[in-house]
């Protein structure tokens, strides 16, 4: 377990300072700023350096797409997608089943911190995946000699604690509306394309996908949507919705 100490925390950045001794310079420590504002689309952020090094102590496992799996909240390994993307989804035992995450290549999956005895991480295959898997023995024993993927699982955590923070806000504070949006300006900072008319976001979503990850229903967010658009906040081309300027 990594103990925290979170000096501030605002609605929009989870901003920590944590003193850590790089590779390079274990004589002095460094400071690090972790803050990059969470969307719940996450890719490519571990290093070939990091990969390597955790791919001499792996298991690799290959599953097809549209393939389940669960991992248990006591399940102590760390799962690395090599390939592929997937869905994060925690499922409730009265079936219930909530969207946290969608994940490409060279991420973590460890989002299984955060389940519970009454709920399990679900993880659906979107296409043809491979997972690297590290047993936390084997892993302890590489981050000893290896601080850099000490910082790079710790990178991660804390990325995985500002989306809660994100959702726990939300939830509490906006209306359905106003959840959509943040949703969508969160994924037009990291994957929007600016036009003469407002922002393309490049990542088409489904209105079942937007329940899940604001925390409402399809019905509830299909109303929300059309209201948006009668506004003129949010227009839509094809599959992808445009955040109107002006």
């Amino acid at each position: 377990m990594i103990g925290l100490c979170v000096r501030c925390i605002n609605l929009s950045i989870l901003t920590i300072d944590i003193m850590l001794l790089d590779e390079n310079r274990s004589n002095r420590g460094v400071a690090v700023d972790y803050c990059e504002e969470w969307t719940p689309f996450s890719d490519d952020s571990i290093s070939d350096e990091v990969v390597e090094k955790l791919l001499s102590i792996a298991t690799i496992k290959k599953y097809r797409a549209d393939e389940v799996l669960f991992i248990e909240r006591n399940a102590y390994n760390l799962y690395l997608l090599l390939r592929g993307s997937v869905e994060i989804s925690l499922v409730h035992k009265n079936g219930r089943k909530r969207i946290l995450a969608f994940h490409t290549a060279r991420t973590f999956i460890d989002d299984a911190m955060i389940s519970d005895e009454n709920t399990a991480l679900m993880i659906r295959c979107l296409t043809a995946v491979e997972l690297a898997v590290m047993e936390q023995v084997a892993l302890s024993a590489l981050a000893q000699n290896n601080p850099i993927i000490y910082d790079c699982i710790l990178r991660s955590v804390l990325y995985k604690l500002q989306g809660l923070t994100q959702h726990l806000a939300n939830q509490t504070f906006n209306e359905v509306e106003d959840r959509i949006i943040s949703l969508l300006v969160s994924l037009a900072r990291k994957q929007g394309r600016e036009t003469a008319t407002g922002t393309v976001i490049e990542q088409s979503l489904t209105h079942e996908q937007i329940a899940e990850l604001v925390g409402s229903t399809r019905v509830r967010v299909t109303q929300s949507l059309k209201s948006l658009q009668a506004q003129g906040r949010l227009g839509k081309t094809g599959k992808h919705y445009i955040l109107n300027t002006g």
